[in-house]
């Protein structure tokens, strides 16, 4: 042992050689590790081998001993495997796998977070690409070799795709998959292939409940507006890649369900929904798409169809779908539905267009009295660029002030005495002329332009009888009718408003409302009406006994006026079963302290029946239709020289006054 040996191995390392040599000399070849300490305190690791030497003969007489310092391949091992050891503890906690593929062999090298995902045993895994696809969704599988062979032919430069594959339990997990080729031989073609899985079955089911909340209604899990509107541009490019192919598009709005949703609440409302949703699916034909577009209102896309004439039966199968009897809640309820249909090509070209036809086709088989089906038609159209053309020309009206007030007289049956008038609103068109309330009324109730026209007219009103009277004229009291756009929290305090701003005293003023708009959210129309009551303003139920209210709510609504709906006082002469009807309602108003008026009256025979049977007061054109307020001065107020009010009006007999006016 030389001089380099011993300051390499140091004594103590060479007593310790002692069974390694016995063993050499015994001729066999011993390796071995050993690490040194430097006296500066630096620490060497060093391979050694110890080979058997013989001079000439079979036994050995010496050995060679070599020595290589490996510190740096050793603490390179060492790092390597420390950072194994914390990309393991990274991935554990980052719920990602690695794989390595040999293109060759065909192997797949799998980790342990592989195995905890499919929830086999946990340790390292190698498999087979058939054993792997085995596990992957039939749906996927295509598409996962697809994007592999695009990178093994070097035609990406790494992918990343997302699947399905089968835990040991049968659940589907969804997978992020991403790969790289690491290695190529010379002619390009790849040796070995690198990535990760990750699962992202969290995210997955997240995405799809966002989907379910942009695409579906949260109540019925039907297909939303926003689906069906894609639904009909894929149902026309269908039918414009197949000659004379035709689709349609129902419309369906339910009859009369507000009614239950305000008298019942909005959960039983809800429930009904449920079953009318249930019921239309049952209706439905395979293939055809059904949703709900908001509120009572539902569509369905038919395709294809042979002909527009096909789509009848499958509207008419709804209707008497949606006809039978619902119990809800331990209510029985009866509910109709009106559908409303638009045909592609021939109705439309886009899908806003084809499902507004099919709007304004359900509208007109409302009109026709619900309860069926109505096709679109270019009348219809033509009437909706109308009503578009007069909902542009009301707003100018109120700027322009195109509206006036006409007033029609109430008469006392008991001497024919002016008792008070009614004011009806009335638009002078300046190209059309006067416009009817019935047209333009509804428009605007949509618009909410009635809540400023409404203002209106009940400053105006209170105005006109302020201003006669202080032309010398008696006070006559007023009444004003009052739209359901107009029942909200800001009514009562516009009628204050208009009678501070006018002086007119608030028993001089009666707001009429019809009895459908009093059913209309019964609870809240019974505070408005007591708020405007406690102003002092009296309230009168116009068009009685032709809308659906129950006779016991009469008691709880702060009434001081009845008035009789003219289609009974029309037929009442001829007719008994009217008669009954107009008799009744007189001595159900007189028990409750209620004033009668009866509307329509146009014939003598009829106000003398009237009379008869204790009515207080009447109105109609068999004395006058209603009259602006300059003529209707001339007519009522200035009846004397003297103009000693309204006196001599009041007690002229009607027929007089009539004849005095021709």
């Amino acid at each position: 042992i030389d001089q380099k040996a011993d300051e390499i191995f140091g004594a103590q390392t060479i007593a310790l050689l002692g069974p390694a040599i016995a063993r050499v000399f015994a001729g066999e070849r011993v390796d071995f590790e050993r690490e040194h300490r430097h006296p500066d305190g630096r620490v060497s690791h060093h391979a050694v081998s110890l080979i058997p030497h013989s001079a000439g003969g079979a036994k050995t007489n010496g050995f060679y001993a070599f020595n290589r310092d490996i510190t740096e391949s050793r603490n390179a091992v060492l790092e390597i495997a420390r950072a194994k050891e914390q990309l393991a503890l990274a991935l554990a906690g980052s719920n990602l796998s690695l794989w390595d593929f040999n293109c060759q062999s065909g192997e797949i090298y799998l980790d342990q977070a592989w195995a905890r995902m499919l929830g086999e045993e946990p340790g390292e895994t190698i498999t087979t690409v058939e054993k792997l696809f085995a596990r992957t969704h039939p749906d996927d599988v295509e598409r996962v070799l697809e994007v592999s062979l695009m990178e093994l032919k070097g035609k990406t430069n790494g992918y990343a795709e997302e699947h399905r594959v089968k835990t040991r339990s049968g659940e589907w997990l969804w997978i992020a998959s991403s790969g790289k080729v690491v290695e190529r031989a010379a002619d390009g073609k790849a040796l070995r292939v690198i990535g990760t899985n990750a699962d992202i079955t969290v995210r997955k089911r997240a995405e799809a409940h966002i989907e379910d909340l942009a695409t579906r209604d949260p109540l019925t899990s039907l297909p939303n507006r926003r689906v069906l509107t894609d639904r009909i541009a894929h149902a026309m490019l269908t039918a414009e890649r197949k000659d004379e192919a035709i689709f349609a598009l129902l419309f369906i709005d339910l009859d009369r369900f507000k009614i239950v949703n305000d008298s019942l609440g909005h959960n039983v409302g809800d429930q009904l929904l449920l079953q009318v949703a249930q019921r239309l699916g049952s209706a439905m034909r395979k293939g055809d798409t059904l949703a709900r577009l908001g509120g009572d209102e539902f569509a369905v896309v038919l395709e294809p169809l042979h002909q527009p004439e096909d789509a009848g039966p499958v509207a008419r199968k709804i209707i008497d779908a949606c006809a039978a009897p619902y119990s809800v809640d331990g209510h029985l309820l009866n509910i109709s539905c009106s559908i409303g249909i638009s045909v592609f090509p021939g109705d439309a070209a886009d899908a806003a267009t084809l499902l507004r036809n099919a709007d304004l086709a359900m509208y007109s088989a409302k009109e026709r009295g619900r309860n069926t089906y109505q096709y679109f038609s270019q009348e219809m159209n033509q009437r909706a660029v109308e009503k578009l053309a007069l909902e542009r020309a009301l707003r100018a009206a109120l700027q322009e002030g195109e509206f006036e007030l006409y007033y029609q007289p109430k008469f006392s049956l008991e001497g024919d005495r002016l008792v008070s008038m009614e004011a009806l609103l009335r638009w002078r068109h300046p190209q059309q002329g006067l416009i009817a309330p019935a047209r333009f009324i509804p428009i605007a109730e949509e618009t909410k332009l009635i809540l400023p026209l409404g203002n209106w007219v009940v400053r105006t009103a209170c105005e006109q009888v302020m201003e006669w009277e202080r032309r010398g004229h008696a006070r006559i009291p007023v009444a004003v009718n009052l739209s359901v756009g107009q029942f909200d929290a800001s009514l009562v305090g516009s009628i204050g408003d208009a009678l501070r701003a006018s002086g007119l005293e608030p028993r001089c003023l009666e707001v009429e409302i019809t009895e459908n708009v009093l059913m209309r959210d019964v609870d809240e129309n019974i505070e408005i009406l007591r708020q405007i009551s406690d102003l002092g303003v009296r309230i009168a139920i116009d068009d009685f006994g032709t809308g659906y209210s129950s006779l016991s709510y009469l008691r709880y609504f702060k009434l001081d006026t009845i008035k009789i709906d003219q289609s009974f006082v029309r037929n009442m002469v001829a007719k008994t079963h009217e008669a009954s009807i107009v008799r009744a309602i007189i001595a159900l108003a007189h028990s409750l302290q209620m004033n009668v008026v009866a509307e329509g009256v146009e014939s003598v025979e009829q106000k003398n029946a009237l009379g008869d049977m204790g009515c207080d007061e009447w109105q109609g054109f068999f004395n006058c239709e209603p009259l602006p307020a300059d003529r209707f001065e001339q007519r009522f107020l200035l009846r004397s020289a003297a103009n000693e009010g309204i006196a001599a009006t009041l007690v002229m007999p009607a027929g007089t006054l009539l004849r005095n006016a021709n």
